[in-house]
């Protein structure tokens, strides 16, 4: 398996992957259209950074993140607002009880927001469901990591839907901690953080003796 970084060739299979293997999430239900608008804008003006998983030319995972998350939905949707709102509309007209969470999806990193709480944060990460506990999100995570790391960041954050105990347990064998808890989707979720920058000195003095 290989694990390379996120590009716009990947986009069609990414949002594909993160509707069947998350179809809990609020995004999916807004329609795989939307997604491959959304990413495809993300990675085209730069604000966000991923790695994908592919073993052949099937995509196995990904995981996709932003160095700073504050306001990036607001950003994204008003640079790209024609072909996000069409899609939003779509999926509005479909299902119209869909108009509070997704108000609440631009405004959610104000929930976040704290004194020490990283910018940085890991957004999705999804696998497909055959390869789970086959450390493909263990992987993805390090090369996540590993490209925060290079591009400045010392810390990061990622949300947890709280009753989602097997999600909790893979961040926390992962080194995250947990910060504090807030309210969304009428849902309580878990804010997580890991110091990258001092995890990978902790790793090198063990390496080292």
């Amino acid at each position: 398996m290989i694990v390379s970084p996120l590009g716009q060739e990947h986009v069609a299979a990414i949002a594909a992957l993160h509707c069947e293997s998350l179809p809990g999430d609020f995004l999916p239900t807004l329609g795989r259209r939307f997604l491959e608008v959304l990413y495809r804008a993300m990675l085209e003006l730069g604000v966000a950074i991923g790695q994908v998983a592919k073993e052949g030319e099937q995509v196995q995972g990904f995981v996709i993140g932003t160095l700073d998350s504050g306001g990036l939905f607001g950003r994204v949707l008003q640079r790209k607002t024609f072909s996000l709102s069409i899609e939003v509309a779509r999926a509005l007209l479909r299902r119209p009880r869909l108009l509070w969470p997704t108000l609440e999806t631009v405004l959610y990193p104000v929930k976040e927001s704290a004194d020490g709480v990283p910018k940085a944060e890991l957004l999705v990460i999804a696998v497909q469901a055959t390869r789970r506990n086959s450390a493909v999100g263990q992987r993805l995570l390090e090369h996540f990591e590993a490209d925060l790391r290079a591009r400045g960041a010392a810390a990061y954050k990622v949300t947890v839907l709280e009753r989602n105990a097997g999600a909790r347990r893979f961040y926390e064998r992962a080194g995250f901690a947990r910060a504090h808890g807030f309210r969304l989707y009428r849902k309580d979720w878990l804010l997580y953080t890991k110091p990258i920058a001092r995890a990978a000195r902790a790793a090198q003095e063990s390496k080292n003796g």
